[in-house]
């Protein structure tokens, strides 16, 4: 999360000033190109990391590539001021991400190498690699436009819809969404992301990938980030909507849970399966209203 880093206050200035240069608050899917552009930075036609070019690629980028023992996603040449990426990791959502990683990693002066390359650890969110948590923190910044993002999602019920609707709005991934949603969330929402089947059926067990939560969830309840790697039915009764959501779309269920002062609630479950993952949002229920949706600006036609 962004208070967790030292450089929180030079992230949102960097940030804050990119999105006004690009003119991108408020235009939706964020204009990624845009961002990129602002930051005086260009996107070759040929990427460097394309198989056929990358045995030429310059001296200062062989020696950060071949450093990586996994294959790379995107790289950054600052001397020349280009974003690579490579063509075999060009999802959509994921790619936008990338692109802001790397631009991230331009526009904060005080990472000065001459060039970055980033492979599936870079960009992981649960890296420990100070710079390369700052550039994902920078990504998600700029992808959800600072506090817009968590000011529309108040205007939504609580639930996966709502998750996969904001990413198809802000052009993210659903995983880079959800994340964003959980830890914005004005509400007491937790979040576990699993791996896409169970590691054990008798009793049935996820193994967890990773877990996140709101502000609101960390005052009145455990931060699920000191739960076990391994989440078994008992205590873990989510694990049933987790392995629902291969077959149905976002199987739904409540949870007996005991907060910070051992008073039992019950709590909202929802699960989500994309192949790749399998994610569950945790939340206490509460009275909502909804104000209308807002207006957002279209993005001009080229």
């Amino acid at each position: 999360m962004l208070e967790d880093l030292e450089s929180a206050k030079s992230i949102e200035r960097a940030c804050d000033r990119l999105l006004t240069v690009a003119d991108a608050r408020g235009v939706l899917p964020t204009p990624v190109d845009r961002l990129v552009a602002a930051a005086e930075l260009t996107e070759p036609e040929q990427s460097a990391l394309s198989p056929s070019v990358i045995e030429q690629l310059p001296a200062h980028l062989q020696r950060v590539v071949s450093r990586l023992k996994r294959k790379v996603h995107a790289v950054l040449d600052r001397r020349a001021r280009e974003i690579h990426l490579n063509p075999a990791h060009d999802v959509a959502g994921q790619g936008a991400f990338k692109r802001l990683h790397e631009t991230s990693h331009y526009i904060f002066e005080w990472q000065n190498d001459l060039a970055y390359a980033d492979d599936s650890l870079t960009l992981s969110p649960t890296v420990q690699r100070l710079q390369e948590q700052e550039a994902n923190q920078g990504a998600a910044e700029l992808l959800f436009q600072r506090g817009f993002f968590s000011e529309m999602a108040s205007d939504y019920p609580v639930g996966f819809s709502t998750v996969i609707e904001l990413s198809q709005t802000f052009g993210s991934s659903i995983h880079s969404a959800f994340r964003r949603y959980v830890e914005s969330h004005r509400g007491a929402l937790a979040g576990v992301v699993l791996a896409p089947g169970p590691c054990q059926l008798e009793p049935l067990a996820f193994r967890r990938c990773e877990a996140l939560c709101s502000g609101a969830w960390r005052e009145q309840f455990e931060d699920p980030r000191a739960w076990p790697t391994v989440l078994a039915r008992a205590p873990f009764g989510f694990v049933d909507q987790a392995q629902a959501a291969e077959i149905v779309k976002t199987p739904a269920g409540d949870l007996a849970w005991r907060d910070r002062n051992q008073e039992e609630l019950t709590l909202r479950v929802e699960a989500f399966h994309n192949t790749y993952r399998t994610f569950v949002l945790i939340w206490k229920p509460q009275r909502e209203t909804f104000k209308r949706r807002r207006g957002v600006i279209l993005p001009q036609a080229a």
